[in-house]
């Protein structure tokens, strides 16, 4: 099992960078960053990431081609890798659709943006001079200037069977959304080695990433935050299809309606210990341990970790996880 990180920015700075501190210690493979509208961006946070640390990879994103141009991206990765070489990786979406179309952005035809994306900046790390054409972007001459730079993966955060084909066609492997079931997975999985064996790629160079939601703890826990996570990601009609494979039978109208409400209240009631079971890694060290490797067995290549709880409570968790994945011989 290979373990990633992921950066929840609603944490203090000084708990973020004990976090990936103590992720660059701890040898795990990546620390992944999330563009949130309402927080933080994915640029500078990648950025920042990379100056506090010395080893680990930072995957940027998750950048959208409908908030941000396609060679604004390709700048802004080709500088990463040009200051942090070896260490750099892009991770692209299609966006919060909600969000995007209050901030006035396209949100029509998220495999087509993001396949031209991918293509402008592959054509950008080639190091030639290139006009551009497409649907959606119309590039008259473009360059990247100075020395020819290694192409760093580029990944893209997907769910369902259109946007998967297309990250195992164009991209260097995929990101599974957070609140994903073992199920889930592994469907995905396999959705996407069939797509990436059509289109004739070497499935061994591609990644595919599950984000899994932790919390660890004896005793009594604390999952008010857990369930309203699982609100959050549940209340978007995009997860209908990633809850399906679970085989539970979910509310999402009324987990809906509570979020639009922000009856947080109702919205924890409406997430049951049976959803908290089905869609994270919650319990003991050992318990935790056991889920992840169910999530592991559906097929990704990596593991990422997305943690719930007090500051104190991610930092424990990512020393507790980082020290038993060690002695299995989990983390390379």
């Amino acid at each position: 099992m290979r373990l990633g990180w992921a950066l929840d920015h609603n944490v203090p700075d000084s708990v973020e960078r004990e976090l990936v501190r103590a992720a660059d210690d701890h040898g795990l493979d990546s620390v992944w960053t999330m563009e949130n509208h309402h927080l933080r961006d994915g640029v500078s946070t990648a950025a920042v990431t990379l100056e506090r640390t010395q080893r680990i990879r930072v995957v940027m994103g998750t950048l959208s081609p409908s908030f941000r141009h396609p060679v604004e991206i390709g700048l802004t990765l080709a500088n990463l890798v040009r200051m942090y070489p070896g260490r750099c990786a892009l991770n692209l979406g299609s966006g919060m659709a909600e969000t995007l179309v209050r901030l006035g952005c396209p949100v029509d035809h998220p495999v087509g943006r993001l396949r031209e994306t991918v293509e402008i900046i592959h054509r950008l790390f080639s190091g030639e001079r290139f006009g551009f054409e497409g649907d959606f972007y119309n590039i008259e001459r473009h360059h990247l200037s100075g020395d020819r730079l290694p192409t760093p993966p580029v990944y893209i955060s997907a769910m369902g069977p259109r946007l998967i084909s297309l990250a195992a066609e164009v991209a260097d492997g995929i990101n599974l959304p957070l609140a994903s079931s073992p199920e889930y997975v592994a469907q995905s999985t396999g959705q996407f080695n069939d797509s990436s064996r059509a289109a004739g790629r070497d499935r061994a160079s591609q990644l595919i990433c599950a984000e899994v939601l932790v919390q660890i703890g004896d005793g009594d826990l604390d999952l008010s935050g857990i369930r309203r996570l699982l609100g959050f990601h549940f209340s978007s009609k995009h997860f209908e299809k990633v809850a399906a494979p679970s085989g539970l039978t979910i509310d999402h109208a009324s987990i809906r309606q509570a979020f639009l409400d922000r009856a947080f209240d109702r919205l924890e009631a409406l997430i049951p210990d049976s959803m908290v079971r089905a869609f994270t890694a919650v319990g003991t060290l050992d318990e935790v341990i056991a889920r992840l490797q169910q999530y592991s067995a559906a097929g990704p290549d990596m593991v990422m970790v997305y943690t719930a709880g007090t500051p104190e409570q991610r930092l424990d968790t990512m020393s507790a996880l980082a020290r038993a994945l060690n002695v299995l011989g989990a983390v390379k």
